[in-house]
């Protein structure tokens, strides 16, 4: 009973020893790390006003293609662009380690894994957030995403525009070519009449369906026209479009994220249970060796 009671003692003092150690070292680690801040902004999605529907947001494929797009390289570098040689400089600080090499970091990486997207159907709002130690660069970082997230969906309808301007120009030079040939037609058709008869022409029945034919035709090439022009003023305030919502604001020094901290104090603590139950096993393994060493000289 004394031996086995001495025995527990000792493990207790080794495993305590051990998860004393680690824990210490963890806490001083969450202690000395940066803080983390994390700020969101928002764009709401306003419909045309010409459009009488009952739904709030866009179609899923239009909310989802803009969250693909936050996270684009090209989206990414027209931010990184945006900012200054020092601003550069410190968004990757906090990940370049004690070489200070921060060209090697991988900044699109960074930026892709440190931003986070949600979307609120019901309020037709998608949210940008961004994580990062500085707390005024951090606010920074998402106002960029916000003015890049616009930018990208005004790009987006221009090009849309005119490709549809230049299918609709093609379609109205070849409108306006059958216009012109129904026009020579129908005057090469009463000149053949008026030398024909040597009279004066006189409307029958084939000219009139040839003019009916044209007037068709020409109404056609209005309406192709009419789109072209509506087509290309048609970026105006009342086009369904992504716009600013809710700009993002630099956080308090004390607001920061106690998440990371929790986090590593729990792989901490982790670490330290199973490192004593570790060492603990190791010291028993060496305490039977050296007792089974003893025993086997007073047995010689």
């Amino acid at each position: 009973m004394n031996l086995l009671r001495s025995l527990v003692k000792s493990d207790l003092r080794v495993f305590g020893l051990v998860f004393s150690a680690i824990v210490l070292v963890t806490v001083i680690q969450a202690v000395r790390q940066p803080r983390w801040y994390e700020v969101i902004g928002t764009l709401k999605y306003h419909r045309a006003m010409m459009l009488a529907v009952s739904e709030p947001g866009p179609p899923v494929e239009d909310w989802n293609e803009l969250r693909v797009a936050l996270k684009s390289s090209e989206l990414i570098h027209r931010v990184i662009g945006r900012l200054s040689e020092a601003e550069r400089t410190g968004l990757i600080a906090p990940y370049a380690g004690p070489s200070k090499q921060v060209e090697i970091v991988n900044v699109e990486r960074l930026i892709g894994e440190n931003q986070r997207t949600s979307y609120d159907r019901l309020q037709g709002e998608l949210t940008i957030a961004y994580r990062h130690p500085d707390r005024l660069l951090v606010a920074q970082m998402v106002n960029l995403m916000l003015d890049e997230g616009i930018a990208y969906q005004v790009r987006k309808r221009i090009d849309e525009a005119m490709r549809e301007v230049e299918e609709l120009k093609s379609r109205a030079e070849a409108q306006e070519r059958h216009v012109k040939e129904l026009t020579e037609e129908m005057t090469a058709f009463r000149e053949r009449s008026e030398t024909h008869t040597g009279k004066s022409f006189e409307t029958g029945a084939d000219y009139v369906t040839m003019q009916q034919q044209l007037e068709k035709e020409q109404k056609m090439l209005k309406t192709v026209i009419q789109r072209m022009r509506d087509t290309t003023m048609g970026f105006g305030m009342d086009t369904a479009s992504w716009r600013l919502s809710k700009r993002a604001v630099p956080p308090k020094e004390d607001d920061y994220l106690i998440a990371p901290i929790v986090v590593r104090l729990s792989w901490g603590f982790a670490v330290a249970v199973v490192g004593g139950l570790l060492a603990v096993g190791v010291v028993n393994v060496f305490t039977r060796g050296r007792e089974l060493a003893d025993n086997q000289k007073e047995a010689a």
